[in-house]
C-alpha cells in the first residue's frame, strides 16, 4: 500500500523535477511543482493550489521529453484511463438500479404454517482495476510469465455465494489450521503481538496525518481493535506537526509468515482523504528496496469511493522502476462502512487469491523481481499492517465535507497455514 522510506527519500532527492515553475501551452502556470505520479499520458502534481493531474501533451517539449512522452503510448492510455473511468461509473450506477429495483419489491405475505425461503443477493462482481492504483514512475519490462502453471490450491475457500455482511464469517477450508490470531476481547492491545509507527513521515504518498501510539488513535474497545482518525494540530517527538493523527500497527519483528491465509473482519471509514489498510510486508526485504522484495495489499479503501475494495500485489525493480498488478471489488449495494466484511488472501508458492465475505474475486500467478527468480519476491516472511492514512496522493486531501474523527473497526485477524 504505501511506499517505503526509502521511497520518501527518493521522493525528495528528486530534484530535478521538484520546486519548479511550469507553463502550459495554454498559459496555466503551475508554481513549487512536485512530481506525485507520472503516467504515460498524465502527470499527477502538487503546487501551491493543490493537486492536478496534467497532460504531458500540453507541457513545454523540454518536459515531455523528461518524461519520455510518446503520443502513441499516451493515446492507448488516456483510452484505458475512460475505460476504467466509464467502468466505475457503471459500477456505481449499476448497484443504484440494484437498490432501487429491490426497493420496489413487495413482501407477500406469509401464510401460517408455511416456510418462507431465504432470500441470498446476487454475488458481488469485481471490475476492472484502474491503472493507478499506486506511484508508478518509470516503466518496467516484465519478463516472460513461468512457463509451467502453478498448481491449483487444495486449500481454497468455497467461493459460493457471500455471506451476509453483519455476520461474514468465512467458513475456511478444513485443510487451513489457525496459526495465529487476535480476537481484541482483552482491554488493550497487545503488545507482544503489536507494536506501532510514530512518526510524521507521510508514508511515503505525501499522506498528512502523524502516526502515533496514544490510545487516542488505537485501543481495544468493546471486542474490537478502534484506529482513529482524528483532525486536529499535533506535534510530534520528532518536532514535525500536522493536522491530523491516526495510527499504523505493525506486527514486525514480532510475526511474520511465508505462505497462508490472512484474513480480518472490518468496518471501514469513509469520506474524501480517507485511506484505511490491511496489507503486508516483506520482515526483511531480501531482494532489495522496495518494491523489489515485493508488498502485499490485502485490501485498500479509498473513503470517497467507500463501495470499492483494491487488491494489489507490488514488485518489480526499487522505485521508481518498480510496478503492480491488482484488481476491485464493487459492491452491489450500500459501503464497507455500512458493517463489517471480511476481508483475506490465501498465498501459496507461485499464487495468490483475494476473497471478501467468502467471495474469491481475483487470483495472481504472474510477478517478478530483478532481485531472484519467480516465484520471488513473494517467498519470504512478510508482516501485517493495518493503519488509516489521512490524504497523500492516490485519495488526495480531505474535503469541508469529511467529517473527524473517523474510525477502522477491526473485529479480529487471523493466520491460517496448512494443516500438517
Amino acid at each position: 500500500m504505501r511506499l517505503a522510506a526509502l521511497t520518501l527519500l527518493a521522493f525528495l532527492t528528486l530534484s530535478s523535477v521538484r520546486a519548479e515553475e511550469w507553463t502550459t501551452t495554454d498559459g496555466k502556470t503551475y508554481r513549487d511543482v512536485k512530481v506525485v505520479k507520472i503516467e504515460d499520458d498524465a502527470v499527477t502534481i502538487l503546487d501551491q493550489d493543490g493537486g492536478a493531474l496534467v497532460p504531458i501533451a500540453v507541457l513545454a517539449p523540454d518536459l515531455q521529453q523528461r518524461f519520455h512522452y510518446d503520443p502513441a503510448k499516451a493515446a492507448i492510455a488516456a483510452a484505458k484511463r475512460q475505460q476504467d473511468e466509464q467502468t466505475s461509473q457503471q459500477a456505481v450506477a449499476d448497484a443504484k438500479k440494484a437498490e432501487q429495483t429491490e426497493a420496489q419489491k413487495t413482501i407477500p405475505p406469509v401464510v401460517a404454517g408455511a416456510s418462507v425461503a431465504a432470500v441470498v443477493p446476487a454475488s458481488p462482481q469485481p471490475v476492472t482495476a484502474p491503472s493507478a492504483v499506486a506511484p508508478v514512475i518509470a516503466e518496467s519490462t516484465t519478463p516472460s510469465a513461468p512457463t509451467s502453471t502453478p498448481p491449483s490450491s487444495q486449500f481454497a475457500v468455497n467461493p459460493g455465494t457471500p455471506a451476509a455482511p453483519g455476520n461474514a464469517h468465512a467458513t475456511v477450508n478444513a485443510n487451513w489450521k489457525l496459526v495465529w490470531s487476535d480476537e481484541f476481547d482483552g482491554t488493550s492491545i497487545d503488545s507482544s503481538k503489536w507494536g506501532f509507527e510514530v512518526n510524521g513521515d507521510g508514508g511515503g504518498n505525501n499522506e498528512l496525518q502523524y502516526y502515533t501510539d496514544r490510545p487516542e488513535n488505537a485501543k481495544v474497545e468493546d471486542g474490537h481493535l478502534v484506529i482513529t482518525a482524528i483532525k486536529e494540530n499535533y506535534k510530534g517527538p520528532d518536532g514535525k506537526s500536522r493536522h491530523y493523527t491516526s495510527a499504523r500497527m505493525t506486527t514486525k519483528g514480532k510475526f511474520s509468515w511465508k505462505y497462508g491465509r490472512f484474513e480480518a473482519r472490518i468496518k471501514m471509514p469513509k469520506g474524501k482523504g480517507m485511506w484505511p489498510a490491511f496489507w503486508m510486508m516483506p520482515q526483511d526485504s531480501v531482494y532489495g528496496g522496495w518494491a523489489r522484495s515485493g508488498e502485499l495489499d490485502i485490501v485498500e479503501v479509498i473513503g470517497h469511493q467507500p463501495n470499492l475494495a483494491y487488491g494489489t500485489i507490488h514488485y518489480g525493480d526499487s522505485w521508481p522502476h518498480n510496478t503492480h498488478t491488482g484488481d476491485k471489488f464493487a459492491l452491489p449495494s450500500g459501503d464497507f462502512s455500512d458493517d463489517f466484511h471480511v476481508f483475506a488472501v490465501e498465498w501459496e508458492e507461485g499464487e495468490i487469491r483475494w476473497y471478501i465475505d467468502g467471495q474469491l474475486y481475483q487470483t495472481q500467478t504472474k510477478w517478478y523481481t530483478n532481485g531472484g527468480k519467480f516465484p520471488a519476491p513473494f517467498d519470504q516472511n512478510f508482516f501485517i499492517i493495518l493503519n488509516v492514512a489521512v490524504g497523500g496522493a492516490w485519495p488526495g486531501p480531505p474535503s469541508p465535507e469529511t467529517t473527524f474523527p473517523q474510525t477502522m473497526e477491526v473485529d479480529y485477524v487471523r493466520v491460517y497455514q496448512p494443516a500438517p
